[in-house]
């Protein structure tokens, strides 16, 4: 049975998705902006797997979910240490 709390944060993400796709002019002038898109759309997954894995091959979504957890935790960490590089080389400027 899939929980209401992971029902909810899958919809929450594919809300904000809408948004990134409606937005995504502005969104993608952000420094590092590719790198970030790609570290939600891990975590999308990850959402979209958690809730898969009560319907249907329970073990794969689990290895799902928990890798993209990961790919995405690693791209978001890149993007940070990236961003504040960018913000100290511009303060230097």
């Amino acid at each position: 049975m899939v929980q209401e709390n992971e029902a909810i944060t899958l919809l929450l993400g594919v809300m904000t998705l809408a948004f990134l796709i409606a937005k995504r002019k502005e969104i993608i002038l952000m420094p590092g902006a590719p790198m970030l898109i790609l570290a939600f759309l891990a975590g999308l997954v990850a959402w979209t797997a958690t809730v898969v894995e009560e319907i249907a091959f329970p073990h794969m979504f689990n290895i799902l979910e928990h890798v993209s957890y990961a790919v995405s935790s690693v791209l978001l960490a890149v993007w940070c240490w990236r961003s504040r590089d960018t913000r100290a080389r511009a303060a230097q400027s």
